[in-house]
């Protein structure tokens, strides 16, 4: 409609660069609920646009992303993927009087940051690290456990998310020892690990399958521990990973059920929807909705203030239930976190849920032997080429 107040909505997302799919997943899932909502919104007299900025997973342009979305007058933002980028936007203050959603950033110390303007709706990593130690020493009672994180700065991702472990482990008296690998999957001492000892991987999806196949080269067997429910750690060198997810891809709650088929339907291409960030937009949505005449009347700087207020008091309608948010921002409400296994069945791969009577399980030795039937055709294929050309060969030269 021509006469709604049309309302900007900023994203940041890693759409290029080692972040990229999970950037994919946030921008896809964020277009979807708005969609979903527009009919909603323009009944009260409003229409959303959606303001997109690609950081290509490079946090050095974080703040200048930004930025530009502010001076482009959004009334909030959503992202980005990385922790690390995050806080170096809360802490540049350019966002300060405009609301920040944080859907994906799941490090702790984003709650500790003490600024008014952070609306977190997923669970920090605090909290999946413990769900992950404890499945751990269930299962590895008298175990050595192994921490591998993915090296970086202080405030990465995969070092932070090993300190969190670290502390859940000393938490519940487990023995530990630590590693940092490369993006290659280099790095820790492997000789003298036996099978049975676990190995907790801190680091996006991809590293961790890099780090797997290192480890099986060497040929250990030892089962994975994980964070995440990306779809990279559906691989060969993962099989029977435990990882703590927060997307259920069969989740039997018809709400979440119903949003997850609806989106791979409309976007068949994309194996990784935000189930957070799908929340999120609603949650916004419901609240601008809500509260029309107090924010889309407003102008710029007054709907910022309106909106920030709103978000800190109270209830607000989301997807699934009600959410409210802690004085350090964040969410108290609904957050499915679980606990799946990468598995294989019939060819397919897929995350699994867990067995009531779980059991510790090493990586299959069939790993090995399919490896060394790989390596063997395609020897043998390049072997026939190679009879093949010589073949013709001697036919030309006759």
């Amino acid at each position: 409609m021509s006469g709604n107040k049309r309302i900007k909505i900023g994203i940041i997302a890693s759409l290029t660069g080692r972040n990229s799919k999970a950037g994919k997943g946030m921008l896809d899932s964020a277009s979807y609920m708005i969609e979903k909502k527009c009919g909603k919104l323009e009944k009260k007299g409003i229409s959303i646009e959606l303001v997109v900025k690609d950081d290509s997973s490079d946090s050095s342009s974080s703040v200048s992303k930004a930025k530009e979305l502010v001076e482009e007058d959004c009334l909030a933002i959503f992202g980005p993927t990385d922790s690390h980028t995050f806080r170096k936007i809360l802490n540049s203050g350019v966002c300060e009087n405009i609301p920040v959603f944080s859907t994906i950033a799941s490090a702790t110390y984003l709650s500790k940051l003490e600024v008014e303007n952070f609306f977190r709706f997923t669970t920090p990593d605090f909290i999946r690290a413990e769900i992950l130690v404890r499945s751990v020493r269930r299962l590895y009672p008298n175990s050595l456990v192994h921490v591998g994180a993915l090296e970086g700065a202080e405030l990465s991702y995969g070092q932070q998310l090993k300190k969190d472990v670290i502390n859940a482990l000393e938490k519940y008296n487990i023995k530990w020892v630590s590693f940092d690998y490369d993006g290659d999957g280099v790095g820790g001492n492997f000789k003298e690990q036996s099978n049975d000892e676990p190995i907790i991987a801190c680091g996006p999806s991809a590293s961790i399958v890099s780090l797997a196949l290192k480890v099986r080269e060497k040929y250990k067997r030892s089962q994975f521990f994980a964070f995440g429910s990306n779809t990279n750690l559906l691989h060969d060198s993962l099989i029977h990973t435990i990882v703590v997810c927060d997307l259920d891809r069969e989740d039997t709650n018809p709400i979440a059920r119903d949003e997850i088929d609806h989106f791979s339907a409309q976007y068949s291409e994309n194996s990784d929807p935000d189930l957070s960030t799908m929340n999120a937009i609603s949650t916004l949505c419901n609240v601008l909705a809500e509260n029309s005449k107090t924010i889309a009347s407003s102008e710029l700087p007054s709907a910022r203030f309106n909106l920030l207020n709103i978000l800190k008091t109270g209830a607000h309608k989301a997807l699934i239930g009600q959410v409210s948010f802690t004085e350090s921002g964040e969410m108290a409400g609904y957050e499915n976190i679980l606990l799946m296994r990468v598995a294989k069945k019939k060819g397919k791969y897929m995350f699994s849920p867990l067995d009531r009577e779980e059991k510790a399980l090493l990586q299959d030795k069939r790993w090995w032997k399919d490896k060394a039937k790989k390596v063997l055709t395609i020897v043998g294929s390049i072997a026939s080429i190679m009879a093949l050309m010589w073949v013709i060969y001697e036919k030309l030269i006759e």
